[in-house]
């Protein structure tokens, strides 16, 4: 299995697909900005590859951030970086860690302030760290309801009281994001298990709460079949189809619009077999939907899972 990423390690640098993920930014419009602006600048590696250093990494985080406050990016793109960094500073946004500090004053868990710092610093490596010794001390389910869950959710307090950038949402979004990948697809190889398919409808795309949910379903004993975010639902429903799965689990996260939402999981719903089992999950569920295992929690949807599969011939 290849190392976790780690945007830190200044001897390799990143491809321009980390460059997005860590950023949120789309691969063709950094490769538009390089071509027109020289920004971001890749080495060329002795083996050929191009690689983008840490500081390339922190130069398109701040050009994120001004992005997001209303910059035109030809404005911003040929800044030098302090100059760039004394923009956002000026603009009263640029995290402040004392003021951090005191927003997590009461933090819900001893080391939430090690996260924290990881998160402030880019360091995925040390955030992978953490959350390896959350596993190994907690367990799986435990470690995301009781750590990468309130960790998040602090994370976005913090975002909205405008103390961090959206940059360092996105990061620690999709450092937590690798790891659970990681942990579930190690577990994923087992054909004997029971096969679920996991998904989230047009539209949504914040996929850390379907890897929860993926993790959960391997640690119940099932076998992921994994087709993502935007998920079309006559993809689902072909999908279903034509493997072996015996059930559905779908995020449902807080951004979504619930009556669209709603309407197209009654629409799976009728277009099922009853015996097909359907799970829904997430901060955007509005209520109950007829025939659909409605999960608030991941204690409750694993212990449902693992009381199923008992059940199952």
């Amino acid at each position: 299995m290849s190392p976790p990423l780690d945007p830190t390690n200044q001897l390799e640098g990143m491809s321009i697909g980390d460059l997005s993920k860590f950023t949120g930014m789309e691969v063709a419009r950094l490769r538009m900005w390089e071509k027109r602006y020289g920004r971001p600048y890749a080495e060329r590696r002795p083996s050929g590859h191009r690689r983008y250093s840490h500081k390339e990494l922190q130069f398109m985080l701040l050009i994120s951030e001004a992005l997001e406050k209303g910059f035109r990016i030809g404005q911003i793109i040929k800044m030098a970086d302090p100059d760039l960094a004394r923009l956002i500073r000026e603009d009263n946004s640029y995290p402040n860690m004392s003021d951090i500090e005191e927003a997590s004053e009461h933090t819900s868990f001893p080391d939430m302030t090690l996260w924290l710092e990881s998160v402030m610093a880019f360091r995925c490596r040390q955030l992978f760290d953490l959350l390896k010794k959350s596993n190994r001390d907690l367990g799986c389910v435990q470690m995301m309801q009781t750590r990468i869950k309130p960790f998040m959710e602090h994370i976005g307090h913090l975002w909205e009281k405008g103390l961090l950038h959206v940059g360092h949402e996105h990061f620690a979004s999709n450092c937590i994001q690798d790891y659970l990948k990681e942990l579930w697809r190690q577990n994923n190889h087992d054909k004997m298990r029971p096969q679920v398919l996991a998904a989230m409808l047009p539209g949504d795309d914040h996929s850390l709460g379907l890897n929860m949910a993926c993790a959960t379903l391997t640690e119940a004993g099932y076998r992921v079949l994994y087709l993502g975010h935007r998920a079309p639902v006559n993809a689902i429903l072909a999908t279903l189809k034509s493997s072996q799965a015996i059930g559905i689990a779908i995020s449902v996260p807080r951004t979504t619009n619930w009556e669209t939402t709603k309407s197209w999981l009654e629409e799976i719903r009728d277009r099922l077999k009853k015996d097909v089992f359907i799970s829904v999950g997430g901060a955007g569920i509005k209520e109950e939907i007829a025939s659909i295992n409605n999960y608030r929690e991941l204690h409750s949807f694993h212990d449902w899972l693992v009381a199923k599969r008992h059940s199952i011939p």
